[in-house]
């Protein structure tokens, strides 16, 4: 995130956009946490459980993507054309597998 922030050369104005983008990303701790609670339940449980228990996480992982992709259009829209050229370059996971 040091990295992105610095390539992107931000202004003033943009500060407030790029910490609710930082803070919007900031939920990722709890959403790895709560899937490993689930991971550790999961072989305690009855198939329903279990299933209702996925599905549970599931409906919770999308929620948390949705914030989350809200967040970073959002402040997407605060870049300018160059700076979203940045933003899409440095954000793009590299196919480091492929070599």
């Amino acid at each position: 995130m040091t990295r992105l922030q610095q390539d992107l050369h931000l202004t003033p104005a943009q500060a407030p956009a790029w910490q609710a983008y930082e803070m919007a990303l900031q939920g990722g701790a709890q959403m790895q946490a709560r899937r490993q609670s689930a991971q550790r339940l999961l072989p305690q449980l009855q198939t329903p459980r279990r299933l209702a228990l996925l599905e549970a996480s599931m409906t919770q992982d999308l929620a948390e993507f949705r914030r989350q992709s809200q967040a970073t259009v959002a402040f997407y829209d605060q870049l300018t054309p160059a700076q979203q050229r940045t933003f899409d370059h440095d954000t793009t996971p590299s196919d480091q597998g492929s070599e």
